[in-house]
């Protein structure tokens, strides 16, 4: 896909493939106990909630990382990988610090620690690709 709107479909792509399976691989494997745990947590979750509110997201990020890149100096990896820790702070840390603090879960530390890897390893990850796809450099053919 060339051009800017197959570079969003693309940054919005990487986005859902990459969450979902850190998501899953998180909820489902990692830390399944963890999840388990928690009183508040339903049995069987809404996915489709959880799907809406990654495309959502996936098509936020795909928005700003083009506009966060043009002024950013760097490689794009670089420029992805620190675009993707900061948006992983800003959302992470309701996630890890907010929830904490409303939910009664079983150890507010571990909670902070897995909650937060999870946001931390999930939007690096995502910003490398972000930086990958809206590199400047066409490949050679």
């Amino acid at each position: 896909m060339k051009g800017k709107t197959g570079k969003f479909i693309l940054s919005v792509a990487a986005y859902l493939v990459l969450s979902m399976v850190m998501v899953s691989l998180w909820h489902f494997a990692f830390f399944k106990d963890h999840y388990e745990s928690i009183s508040i947590v339903r049995s069987e979750p809404l996915m489709q909630l959880g799907l809406v509110t990654m495309i959502l997201q996936g098509c936020v990020l795909a928005f700003l990382y083009p506009v966060y890149s043009r002024h950013a100096k760097g490689s794009s990896v670089g420029k992805g990988l620190t675009f993707g820790l900061l948006m992983g702070i800003f959302l992470g840390t309701y996630l890890s610090l907010a929830e904490a603090g409303k939910y009664m879960v079983p150890s507010v530390w571990e909670w902070i620690a897995v909650e937060g890897s999870l946001s931390m390893i999930q939007f690096a990850l995502v910003g490398v690709a972000l930086g990958f796809i809206n590199s400047t450099t066409e490949p050679a053919t």
